[in-house]
């Protein structure tokens, strides 16, 4: 399980499954669409229950569906990277967004 609160070098690392359910493309960013949405779910799956990949059932998916959205819109779709480049979403900017959902 993945504790977003233990940060080593003020970083966090979250190796998520390979299986994303919203799209076959696998993950990605910079554009609106199946990929994004599926890496959105994962991170917020993990920073919410500790959990990713097979493990994030359809009743987590139902649950974060509305979150998701608007965290892919947020961080996902924004985010530009060339091919074997990274980026990183601190775990105090999630807070602060899903503090702000309705």
């Amino acid at each position: 399980m993945n504790d977003p609160d233990k940060v080593h070098s003020d970083v966090s690392t979250y190796e998520l499954g390979e299986t994303n359910r919203a799209s076959p493309c696998g993950f990605e960013c910079g554009y609106s669409g199946g990929g994004p949405l599926g890496l959105a779910f994962e991170i917020l799956a993990d920073f919410l229950w500790g959990i990713s990949g097979e493990s994030a059932d359809v009743k987590r998916y139902a649950e974060t569906h509305k979150a998701m959205q608007e965290f892919c819109q947020a961080f996902i779709t924004p985010m530009h990277l060339s091919i074997g480049e990274s980026a990183s979403i601190r775990s105090e900017d999630i807070r602060n967004f899903l503090s702000t959902l309705k």
